[in-house]
């Protein structure tokens, strides 16, 4: 079984003083998402992942779901501990 083809725009920006991948469908937001973002949150155990990781799971959902992705690039491991990641998705949120 083929995959549909992705195809998103994307603007490398800010939320806040937060660096984030603004992803959207190239063929736009569905009427039903036009309200809606959805919070991307990479993996990467916290310490590794950006941009590659957000990357690959923000450009499927927006494509496929037909809404907009606002990849955080939060502060990592080991130079920022415990509550920097908590503190830059609120300040996305």
């Amino acid at each position: 079984m083929a995959l549909p083809k992705t195809k998103n725009n994307y603007d490398d920006t800010g939320i806040g003083g937060v660096h984030v991948y603004d992803f959207t469908p190239v063929d736009g937001v569905s009427d039903r998402n036009k309200d809606r973002v959805l919070i991307g949150l990479h993996a990467g155990a916290f310490h590794e992942g950006w941009p590659s990781f957000a990357e690959l799971q923000s450009i499927p959902i927006s494509s496929l779901g037909c809404l907009r992705v606002d990849a955080v690039n939060y502060r990592k491991a080991p130079d920022h501990q415990f509550p920097a990641v908590s503190e830059d998705v609120a300040i996305v949120y």
